[in-house]
């Protein structure tokens, strides 16, 4: 089952969206020591203030019932 979920812009600067088909979903964003640093629940969409993130590649998963349903890099340049 595939569910349509969508995070831009990316690169991003300050403020990430994240849209999805899922009714409850989660976003979880590392940095590139494999550090987690965002934890976020989505409902549909979400808006996400990242000003106070520091410049550099980040990997990210999208999770729905326990279960990655995306996984990506996320560029933060300001």
């Amino acid at each position: 089952m595939a569910i349509d979920t969508k995070v831009y812009p990316n690169p991003a600067s300050d403020e990430l969206t994240v849209t999805t088909e899922a009714k409850e979903a989660k976003i979880i964003i590392y940095n590139i020591l494999g550090q987690e640093v965002l934890n976020e629940a989505i409902n549909a969409e979400l808006k996400l203030n990242i000003s106070e993130m520091k410049n550099g590649t980040y990997l990210y998963k999208i999770m729905v019932d326990k279960v990655i349903i995306k996984t990506d890099k996320l560029i933060i340049n300001k």
